[in-house]
């Protein structure tokens, strides 16, 4: 399958803010029509409550006035239906909105509209929930007067209805705004967004080469983050060409030399002048350019090293790589000492990338120490980390030298032992690699240098 099919479909910003808003929006106005609702409905009760109170003085004064309570209304409009001339009553008009009103004088029944709410007078006062024999629920009050009797009541379902009406209404124009809150939403983000889009287009119509720093006209706050990240993946690829550029050109050097050398030993054998010393240079020729390919490719390989893990054997090492170099130990008569403690025989890592790392700082010491010269090799543990310092005499780094001694290819102008210049690069990056160090320190009043490599210990150490 192609990478294209296995792509994950890209995620809309636009839409996410959109809907997100939207749904905040949804969310606030629903909880605030649920209060609001909430309020209405107790302040509709607490109106409702205060007029019933209202209703049942008004009538009972207007009776004890001189009222004539005995007449039925048929009309739920009225509370009286033909009243005679100077009734108090005459004037009250009443408003029937599912309300009942009842009046009992000396207990017997004076007065009812035409919907009722008990049957009996009730027998507390005051403010009351009764159930009409046909199961209505109503809100009533009760007043009783030295034989006058008047109960004033609401149907709790028309309450309810209103209740409804007032969250209905409420959320009706919310629910009309949205779609246009969501339009405006969209054209809003869209604006917002489209530095995006031009800084996309800036990316897009840049040549392969070009990789100076991105600056946007005109720049925007929050794509800042993006094109500060944008401008660092850059400076890091053109670091890393300019580096691969370097060492290409150095590679080819350095691997020309000794080509050429080959080539002039060559020739002279062919010739038959000094043929076994001819020879023998053409082998040193030989096992310089084996040595600087072993090294470029272990360079490479160190370059993809991601940290490893697994128990390696420090010390098995050391002994392996120090019996490789007796024969050049003995040659030059080295005073060579190696001291491994039992706290720090084992690091975590890959055996085969510390192997090369160990060898390099090794050779390194064997190669550059003079003629009866001293070598000696420590390793020790500092809480979690285990040390490997390897220490030589003779002469000591320069101190231009000193910032670049892990960088490819950097050797002394002077040097006149043959090497590469890359068994201190491949160190660092396994150090690097294993999350641990590689640095130089000068040997106190005495020439030479101390190389100390620090790896994390396993837990058998």
């Amino acid at each position: 399958m192609s990478a294209q099919q296995h792509q994950i479909p890209a995620v809309s910003l636009r839409r996410r803010v959109v809907w997100a808003t939207v749904g905040c929006l949804l969310s606030v106005g629903l909880v605030s029509a649920v209060f609001v609702f909430r309020v209405s409905q107790r302040w509709l009760f607490e109106v409702v409550d205060s007029r019933l109170r209202v209703e049942a003085f008004t009538l009972a004064s207007l009776v004890e006035m001189g009222g004539d309570p005995a007449i039925r209304s048929a009309e739920p409009e009225s509370l009286v239906g033909e009243p005679s001339a100077g009734d108090p009553l005459a004037d009250y008009h009443y408003e029937s909105f599912g309300q009942s009103l009842q009046i009992w004088v000396d207990g017997k029944p004076s007065f009812a509209t035409d919907r009722t709410c008990c049957a009996e007078p009730p027998t507390k006062t005051g403010w009351l929930d009764l159930r009409s024999e046909d199961g209505t629920e109503w809100r009533a009050y009760s007043l009783r007067r030295s034989g006058l009797h008047v109960v004033v009541a609401q149907d709790v379902s028309v309450l309810f209805w209103l209740s409804d009406r007032l969250l209905i209404e409420g959320l009706l124009p919310l629910l009309g705004v949205i779609p246009l809150v969501a339009w405006l939403l969209f054209l809003g983000v869209t604006r917002g967004l489209s530095p995006l889009s031009r800084l996309a287009d800036l990316v897009r119509s840049r040549a392969p080469h070009e990789l100076s720093p991105l600056a946007p006209e005109p720049p925007v706050e929050e794509a800042q983050p993006l094109v500060d990240a944008i401008n660092h993946f850059t400076d890091r690829l053109a670091e890393m060409l300019e580096r691969e550029k370097s060492f290409t050109a150095n590679a080819a050097h350095e691997l020309l030399t000794p080509l050429a050398a080959i080539r002039s030993e060559a020739q002279l054998a062919a010739k038959g002048s000094g043929e076994p010393e001819a020879w023998r240079r053409v082998e040193e020729r030989v096992d310089r350019a084996a040595r600087l390919v072993e090294q470029l490719v272990w360079l490479a390989r160190a370059d993809k090293l991601s940290e490893p893990g697994g128990e390696v054997n420090l010390q098995r090492i050391l002994e392996e790589e120090v019996a490789e170099l007796g024969p050049r130990i003995d040659e030059k008569r080295i005073d060579f000492e190696m001291s491994v403690s039992a706290a720090a025989r084992t690091v975590n890592g890959s055996e085969s990338a510390l192997r090369s790392a160990v060898r390099n700082l090794l050779d390194n010491a064997v190669r550059y120490v003079p003629e009866a010269g001293r070598v000696r090799v420590r390793s020790a543990r500092r809480d979690d980390m285990c040390e490997l310092s390897v220490e030589s005499s003779g002469r000591s780094i320069p101190d231009h030298l000193v910032p670049r001694l892990f960088e490819r290819f950097v050797r002394g102008s002077d040097e006149t032992v043959s090497g590469s210049g890359l068994g201190l690069s491949i160190v660092h990056r396994v150090a690097e690699a294993h999350a641990g160090s590689i640095r130089h320190e000068r040997l106190a009043g005495s020439e030479g240098a101390r190389f100390v490599l620090t790896l994390p210990c396993s837990g058998a150490g």
